[in-house]
Parts: C-alpha cells; sequence; structure tokens
C-alpha cells in the first residue's frame, strides 16, 4: 500500500455485525436461565429467560435490518490522499461504489464531531460542517465519487483518548433515498495539525 494514501471502510460496514455480536453476548445468560428453570422449576428463571430471550431476538432482527440496508449500496471503500488530513491543507478523497452509472449522490458533508460525556450522559454535537460537491465518474460497472476539501485553520483534530471528557473526529457523509430506504455512509477520517 502507497504511504501517502489510506483505505477506510465505512462505520456502517461494522453496525450490523456489533448487533449480531451483541445478540450471541445475550443468548448466553438467556439459555443458562432456561436451563436452570427446567432443571428447578423456576418460575422466576423462565420469566428472565423470556425476558433475555426476547432482547436477544430484538438485537437479531435489528442486526439483519442494519446488514440490509448496508448490503443495498455494498462496500464504499474511500481512499484518502494523504492518509491524514492536516489542517489547513487541501487533501482528497475518492469514494468507490460498486454499481454502474450511480448518481444518486450530489453533495458529501465535511463534519467534526465534538462527543462530550458529562454525569454519565453523552452528547454528540456538531462543531463544524461543510458541503463539498463531488465529481462523479462512472468506470465501467463502477462509479467513483472524487473530491478536494480543507480543514479550515484554528479547527481542532482528531482527539479521542479514553480518558478525555471532550473527544472530536472528523468524518465525510453521504446520504440518499433509494426504494422508501434512507441510506448513509459515514467515514471517519483522522486530522492532525
Amino acid at each position: 500500500m502507497d504511504e501517502f494514501k489510506i483505505i477506510i471502510t465505512s462505520e456502517e460496514k461494522s453496525e450490523g455485525k456489533g448487533l449480531y455480536i451483541a445478540a450471541i453476548f445475550f443468548l448466553i445468560p438467556t439459555l443458562g436461565l432456561i436451563f436452570s428453570s427446567i432443571n428447578n422449576a423456576s418460575a422466576g428463571s423462565a420469566i428472565g429467560g423470556f425476558v433475555f430471550f426476547i432482547f436477544t431476538l430484538l438485537l437479531y432482527v435489528l442486526g439483519s435490518f442494519q446488514n440490509k440496508k448496508y448490503k443495498q449500496l455494498g462496500e464504499t471503500p474511500l481512499t484518502l490522499i494523504p492518509s491524514y488530513c492536516s489542517i489547513g491543507k487541501k487533501a482528497s478523497g475518492s469514494i468507490l461504489i460498486g454499481r454502474n452509472k450511480f448518481n444518486k449522490v450530489k453533495v458529501l458533508s465535511l463534519t467534526c464531531w465534538k462527543t462530550s460525556t458529562d454525569s454519565g450522559s453523552t452528547r454528540h454535537d456538531i462543531v463544524w460542517e461543510k458541503i463539498i460537491t463531488p465529481n462523479i465518474e462512472f468506470l465501467g460497472s463502477k462509479t467513483t465519487l472524487d473530491f478536494e476539501f480543507t480543514i479550515p485553520e484554528g479547527k481542532k483534530s482528531t482527539d479521542e483518548r479514553f480518558t478525555s471528557q471532550n473527544k472530536y473526529h472528523w468524518e465525510i457523509g453521504l446520504e440518499f433515498v433509494e426504494k422508501m430506504d434512507a441510506l448513509k455512509r459515514t467515514w471517519k477520517i483522522p486530522v492532525k495539525i
């Protein structure tokens, strides 16, 4: 891989898988409670097993829904040049979409998010946002969205330290509607000073 570029997968790629993993995680106590209720003829264990089973089933259904939404557009890798963005310097990106003559996306968004944790609650606020118009190119059975952008001077760099109360991250995003579904893709991009 070229050291001056990086390929970033979309955040939505792992959403369905994360929900499937959570469903498996909750399936273990569900089976334990059901087994306990059978062995001990315990009504409390049976009710607990039923509640865990419903929650596990809900996570699985949500995971299937997210997976279906992701597969409607498929993999959409973002190639970023250079491999990280420097504040005040121009960067370029290219999003590859595995569809022929895909022209449903007219604009992209470049957003800086601030995640604040205070007294156990978490807030996600937009600090800065800009609309980018991509250049759409059709290459055989694929479509690329090429674009350039600059993170303005005075903006925050990526800071997602575990101990920090205020975390900042940058993302490129797109949205469109297809078959009555609102589809979205976001890619976290590294920004340095």
